[in-house]
């Protein structure tokens, strides 16, 4: 795209011409013939900014010298500052367009529509439309811009038609990600903000607002509450109804990443990382004396095999010094109920619905 000097130059060019023509009148095949098709638009547009010129009568798209008091036949410096000005804020939001198309464009390679419709909230047509038509409505430049970052200077993922499922999760299981979701839409704002106000991760938030991830750790949920300066309601979950169980022994689904992982206790327990589409990668134990389960996660996180996202993808763990019961028969049960949440997409022949892991 050329600069505003080389629009402007133009612009001068024919301004020059049409004061120098016997009628002071251009048709829109003369400004064509001496700017291009391509340019025409623009070059047009800051002629009329200077109001000097105006449309001419009875030639579509032509101009003409504008025959009022007062009206010099020169250029002048208060013309080119309006044409400037105007040409200016053309070529900006062109760069913008371009832009925001590249960085959409970028994030698709990684995304699916329905992923990037769920970052920004809007509808997956409208992803689509953008898609098709590379035009792209500016209000989402600033958006499309941070994405583009956070998944380029992070390991973002690779681009996947299937929304990975990490844990196993029914509705029941997701109250904190329909909170979240109603939060986001009566403040106005996406997940792609709501990662900038807090610094969690893109990936982090678009879990739990997908149901990929139960509930968030402390830490982030900390975060998300004083970003949106608003809580989770104690009593009843904003959906189903029922009281929030605040379980803190176990958490499903979590994405692999060393913010999440720093944030997991230094006890003993059981964990499991899940592959891109939630099925178990890696089961491991940790015990008391081996600096448990962190230790044991910051461990895996240096291996290789742990920086190929397809692998490792989410990891969940379940504390052991914090189960619910030590009665044995209660006990077994909450840990049938854990393992089958812990199996994600695996099949189960004996899978069936789950609710809280106290019941």
């Amino acid at each position: 795209m050329k600069t505003t000097d080389e629009y402007l130059d133009s612009a001068r060019r024919v301004f020059a011409k049409l004061t120098a023509s016997p009628k002071e009148c251009l048709s829109r095949a003369e400004l064509v013939e001496m700017v291009g098709e391509t340019d025409y638009q623009l070059v047009r547009g800051a002629l009329l900014a200077t109001e000097k010129v105006e449309t001419a009568a009875g030639r579509a798209g032509g101009l003409t010298v504008k025959r009022a008091q007062g009206n010099r036949r020169e250029w002048g410096q208060a013309a080119d500052v309006k044409a400037r000005r105007y040409l200016d804020d053309q070529v900006r939001d062109s760069s913008n367009d371009e832009m925001a198309i590249r960085h959409l464009s970028v994030i698709y390679d990684r995304w699916p529509q329905s992923r990037i419709a769920e970052a920004l909230s809007v509808s997956q047509a409208t992803v689509s439309n953008w898609l098709r038509t590379g035009i792209v409505n500016l209000k989402y430049s600033e958006a499309l811009s941070k994405l583009h970052k956070e998944l380029t200077t992070t390991s973002g993922g690779e681009k996947s038609t299937a929304t990975p499922q990490a844990g196993g999760l029914r509705p029941d299981d997701t109250q904190y990600g329909d909170w979240l979701r109603a939060e986001l839409d009566g403040q106005g704002i996406n997940a792609v903000d709501l990662a900038a106000r807090t610094g969690i991760h893109i990936n982090t938030i678009l879990s739990l607002l997908e149901g990929r991830t139960e509930k968030p750790q402390q830490r982030t949920r900390q975060r998300i509450e004083k970003a949106l300066q608003s809580a989770q309601p104690a009593g009843v979950g904003p959906i189903q109804q029922r009281p929030v169980v605040e379980d803190t022994w176990y958490y499903i689904g979590l994405q692999w990443t060393n913010e999440e992982i720093e944030q997991v206790p230094d006890e003993p327990g059981v964990y499991i990382i899940h592959d891109r589409l939630g099925r178990p990668a890696y089961i491991g134990v940790a015990h008391k004396g081996a600096g448990g389960i962190r230790a044991r996660l910051r461990k895996h996180n240096e291996l290789r095999w742990t920086s190929d996202r397809r692998v490792a993808y989410s990891f969940s763990y379940a504390l052991a010094g914090r189960m619910p019961s030590s009665d044995p028969s209660q006990l077994a049960k909450s840990l049938e109920k854990l393992l089958i949440k812990f199996m994600g997409n695996a099949i189960l022949i004996n899978e069936r619905d789950v609710e809280d892991l106290t019941a």
